[in-house]
């Protein structure tokens, strides 16, 4: 530094002690904002300002793989075109000093074995005096920040180095903390994103039961639009929260909207040191499960109580001597108890299964051997069949599926117009999946809602909704048996064609085995 009792020498010093509030002001202004962006471009600024520099540029290490990476210039040339520049480690003046983490402070910077000719020339910048200075944390060198072309045509001097070495060391480590705050930032992007696709609801409050988080799913439970934490619903929710610090399940049930109810699993947060931190709430609309859970009960109660009459009208007939009566009785008796079984079965999930490889061919026979069952008019019709070859397997078991197709005959029979034949149709896909179809002639009503036959609480609600009308699950216990295979059943209607169709997984290979 000049001396300051020579003529004039105080003026430096002024300059310096300028320079070094500039200094001060730039680290607050490094560490005003969490945008590493805006960080950098804090740097850039002021190393040129502190430095008297025309231009200045910074090199930031990548964390994955360790390449030097062009981030930003200010003054001079044009940065756009250095873009995703990957400076080398071995052959640059920056990738030395990130290397080595010391400064370095050249004169004449293309004269130096290390300089990286290339920036110049993507950028049309014309380096002459460089300082380069690493930016470091307690750990490691993050990257590199230099200064180029000293105003005037002067060369750095040591106070420069000392300035930007400073402003260098509080940069590296604003950098850092930047980083870090996007990464976390966008861990929780992904994550709020993640829990935002969960269709149960998320509810997070802090230990004193104040709602911190919730995703789409809660505040659509509690009528809560983005941006906002309170209705009065979510309030009521809230209050019995408080005393809980504990795991513990429980069930809500919301006046509003009437009727609703949520199945809640309650999760607190601890720290280490078993102190409640925060309460995670997992929220279950179950409205329709409950709804089903009571019609279900509302069946077997009806099916229950269907039995009683029929027995004893069966018991008094058969001591009156009339038999014929008797047997019809006990006809409508099995109908109702097949009904109920059909129903427990479907609701008990899905049907243990004896499978082995059989001819389609052979399946269908045995299915169809008494022919088509009598119709609406009382006629029977005919199939036309066509059979496919011996060599189309099913992995199956046999007799559930003949039942399955026992019972879709009686359905497309009812549909099916007098004197019109029932068409069978059976191959493989694409998939190498088993089709077989059973479609006709249909101009019976019922055959635009046959559809709803396959679905079991439609059924339910049907007969449950018609005193007098009977539950003909028959094809919804069908599509139960296909689908405990794997595979499906569908129903379809177009003008006055209807068409049920039955997909079977393909049967395994012999080196695949069984499942």
């Amino acid at each position: 530094m000049t001396d300051p009792s020579s003529p004039g020498g105080n003026r430096p010093d002024k300059r310096m002690q300028t320079r070094m509030l500039g200094l001060m002001d730039a680290c607050t202004l490094i560490n005003s904002s969490l945008e590493l962006d805006d960080v950098l471009e804090s740097i850039l600024g002021l190393a040129v300002a502190i430095t008297e520099a025309t231009a200045s540029s910074i090199f930031l290490r990548d964390k994955e793989t360790g390449d030097l990476m062009f981030q930003a210039q200010v003054g001079g040339g044009n940065p756009e075109a250095l873009k995703e520049l990957k400076v080398p480690l071995e052959g640059s003046i920056a990738g030395w000093v990130a290397t080595h983490g010391e400064p370095v402070r050249l004169d004449d910077a293309t004269q130096d074995d290390r300089f990286f000719a290339r920036a110049d020339a993507l950028s049309q910048f014309q380096t002459r005096s460089m300082l380069a200075v690493p930016l470091k944390t307690r750990q490691d060198v993050v990257g590199v920040v230099q200064v180029l072309n000293k105003r005037g045509d002067r060369a750095f001097d040591s106070d420069d180095e000392l300035l930007l070495t400073a402003m260098a060391n509080e940069a590296g480590a604003a950098i850092e903390t930047r980083r870090a705050y996007e990464r976390l930032s966008h861990e929780k992007a992904t994550i709020e994103t993640i829990v935002d696709r969960i269709p149960d609801g998320i509810l997070v409050t802090d230990r004193d039961g104040r709602p911190r988080t919730l995703n789409a799913a809660a505040r659509e439970i509690f009528g809560i639009a983005t941006g906002e934490f309170s209705s009065e619903s979510l309030e009521v929710f809230l209050r019995g929260l408080k005393d809980v610090n504990s795991e513990a399940s429980q069930e809500l049930v919301l006046l509003k909207p009437q009727g609703r109810v949520f199945s809640c699993r309650i999760s607190p947060v601890r720290t280490e040191d078993g102190e409640v931190q925060s309460i995670v709430t997992a929220i279950r609309d179950v409205t329709s499960a409950r709804k089903w859970q009571r019609r279900r009960d509302e069946f077997f109660a009806v099916g229950v109580h269907a039995l009683v009459y029929p027995m004893e009208r069966a018991m008094k007939l058969v001591q009156s001597g009339d038999s014929d009566a008797a047997a019809s009785t006990l006809v409508q008796l099995s109908e109702v108890v097949t009904e109920l079984v059909r129903f427990s079965e479907m609701e008990s999930g899905p049907i243990r299964l004896l499978r082995r490889e059989e001819p389609l061919v052979d399946i269908l026979r045995g299915a169809t051997e008494g022919g088509l069952p009598r119709g609406a008019g009382g006629k029977q019709g005919e199939i036309d069949w066509h059979a496919p070859g011996p060599e189309l397997l099913a992995y199956v078991d046999v007799s559930q599926i003949q039942q399955a197709l026992s019972l879709l005959l009686d359905s497309a029979a009812f549909l099916l117009d007098d004197r019109c034949a029932l068409e069978i149709r059976s191959g493989a896909n694409e998939e190498r999946q088993i089709v077989t179809t059973l479609s006709g002639t249909s101009h019976r009503p019922e055959a635009r809602e046959a559809a709803t036959w396959l679905d079991a609480q439609a059924r339910v609600e049907h007969f449950l909704e018609n005193p007098g009308a009977t539950s003909e699950l028959g094809p919804a216990f069908a599509r139960h048996i296909i689908e405990s295979h794997g595979g499906s059943l569908q129903y379809s209607h177009s003008g006055d064609r209807f068409c049920f169709e039955m997909v079977l997984p393909p049967c395994p290979d012999s080196g695949e085995g069984s499942s």
